[in-house]
């Protein structure tokens, strides 16, 4: 079988484009097996956990100034006191699930 230039060339540019691979040329397996873990759905989870971090610092941020606004001492501070904590504890969480993902994805 005689190959021509511009089909060598073809070749050559689709392998170095990654096309007819998964995830443009990112080979994750000889075999993709149901449930296996991927790359795509690694960095789906980091974008989900990216924006749940945003929205409960946005909410830390809003809890912080109604403390300053509630008089010292008060039901109404002590409640805002608790749910900081309620939001930074969640926010610890999230924050090393997000480190033990970014590891995850740096091994592959």
């Amino acid at each position: 079988m005689k190959i021509t230039e511009r089909r060598l060339r073809s070749i050559i540019q689709e392998e170095m484009a990654g096309q007819g691979r998964p995830w443009g040329g990112v080979r994750e397996a000889d075999e993709w097996i149901p449930g296996q873990k991927t790359r795509a759905g690694t960095l789906n989870r980091m974008s989900n956990l990216s924006g749940e971090m945003s929205d409960l610092n946005m909410q830390l941020r809003q809890l912080y100034l109604d403390a300053l606004d509630a008089p010292m001492h008060s039901p109404q501070y002590d409640e805002i006191l608790d749910r900081i904590a309620a939001v930074r504890d969640k926010l610890n969480e999230l924050e090393i699930l997000y480190a033990t993902t970014r590891t995850e994805l740096d091994k592959r």
